[in-house]
């Protein structure tokens, strides 16, 4: 009989772990964002492309929707000077988007609030549970990036 890890433990990761870090960050953008007519979902795009998915097809499949879709939300990106657009190093049928500064600072700044807030959370913990989330982390992350 396994007494370890179930599917119970993973219905609480959605509700209990991921909707409410969004929740977070979403309310850190809205209270903390410099560009008024910036969207969450804009916000998400910019991330993103940070993170590397700086292509409009990477970014639509991270976000679900179509290319199209994607390809509207960069262009008022672009237009708001949060985004550019370049050809790729190798390959110039495709374009490369890239944040400009004011963006990657707004990005920055407020992943960096959001993040600050959970540590001091997680620092309020005792030791040996600050030492089981420390090492959970990591290996939820390379799980969940192998894909379903």
């Amino acid at each position: 009989m396994n007494h370890g890890f179930g599917p119970y433990h993973l219905e609480l990761l959605m509700p209990g772990i991921v909707h409410p870090m969004l929740r977070r960050f979403r309310e850190e953008f809205k209270r903390t964002q410099t560009h008024p007519k910036l969207t969450f979902a804009q916000f998400r795009i910019l991330n993103g492309i940070r993170r590397g998915r700086n292509q409009v097809g990477m970014l639509a499949g991270h976000h679900f929707i179509s290319q199209p879709a994607m390809s509207k939300m960069v262009e008022a990106l672009v237009k708001a000077g949060m985004v550019t657009r370049g050809t790729h190093p190798e390959d110039r049928r495709k374009i490369e988007l890239q944040l400009t500064p004011r963006a990657l600072k707004t990005v920055k700044a407020i992943e960096g609030k959001v993040l600050t807030e959970i540590a001091q959370k997680i620092s309020r913990l005792s030791a040996a549970e600050q030492k089981i989330v420390g090492d959970a982390i990591p290996l939820i992350a390379s799980i969940l990036a192998e894909g379903i």
